[in-house]
């Protein structure tokens, strides 16, 4: 378990502490190269995104079967939470919801592919926060957001790309209040690494730091 536990810690660190080499003014050029293959990474999140959408209306159709009781599908109620769908090998297999119904996240809601109980694959997740609408789209591992997806608030903000175990790690576009939006390397959903702000008409390229830039791109 320490062996385990020591690396993670490791790798969480060569995530959050920039090397040497990191450190240097970068070049517009490589600042570029990062904004241009992001926005391939975003274009095949909104793509899978869109995916998600249709998994969402075949879950519905799920939906529909189980409350009429067909063969394969299941109700499941208990005191906070609730699941309606596709089941198979005594455990939600397909397509299905699965819904928070009391207690603090009442509303919160999952509805797209499952396997063995977990939310797994395409898929969409809701819920709200701070009186806000929020949702995601896109793919799911064990439960998590993990591969491509974007994930909007009801005020336009939100992020477009690539998610790792729950979190926005890898290359992706944060949309901010007002409309600006960076597009690049983000590690714990803040930009981190080389990418661009694009806010007020005015574009901003160089190297981050948990959303500060550190240093501005030359050459």
């Amino acid at each position: 378990m320490r062996s385990v536990l020591a690396i993670v810690s490791l790798v969480f660190l060569l995530l959050t502490e920039p090397s040497s080499a990191q450190t240097h003014t970068p070049t517009c050029a490589s600042v570029d190269e990062v904004v241009r293959t992001t926005r391939q990474v975003v274009d095949a999140a909104q793509s899978r995104a869109a995916e998600a959408r249709q998994v969402e209306r075949r879950a519905q159709e799920a939906l529909e079967r189980a409350r009429r009781g067909e063969p394969g599908t299941r109700v499941e109620r208990t005191f906070d939470r609730s699941y309606q769908g596709e089941w198979a090998n005594n455990a939600r297999n397909g397509l299905g919801q699965a819904q928070v119904t009391m207690g603090a996240n009442v509303g919160e809601y999952f509805i797209g592919t499952f396997q063995n109980n977990n939310p797994h694959g395409l898929g969409v997740e809701g819920g709200w926060i701070n009186g806000m609408r929020w949702t995601y789209r896109g793919d799911f591992g064990d439960a998590l957001r993990h591969g491509l997806g974007v994930l909007e608030h009801a005020d336009g903000t939100g992020w477009a790309g690539e998610y790792r175990a729950g979190n926005v790690l890898g290359r992706a576009e944060i949309r901010l209040p007002g409309g600006g939006r960076y597009l690049g390397e983000v590690v714990n959903a803040q930009p981190n690494g080389l990418g661009a702000l694009f806010e007020n008409g005015n574009v901003i390229r160089g190297r981050w730091a948990n959303s500060e830039l550190s240093s501005e791109c030359t050459g």
